[in-house]
């Protein structure tokens, strides 16, 4: 492992990044996972609208 080519801000950057994302995930995991299914949900009826609409022409 090159030290030169991994400088210590990076690492402790990396890993304060990994922690934070870690505790927002813990925390907003339930909201997110809501948005996620609505968003699916959304696309998923607008791709069946599309196939029904193109259907139908």
């Amino acid at each position: 492992i090159k030290l030169r080519s991994y400088p210590f801000e990076k690492i402790l950057t990396i890993s304060f990044l990994y922690v934070l994302a870690n505790f927002l995930h813990k925390k907003e995991h339930a909201k997110f996972c809501r948005l996620t299914h609505f968003f699916t949900f959304e696309a998923k009826k607008k791709r069946s609208q599309f196939r029904v609409s193109r259907n139908n022409h």
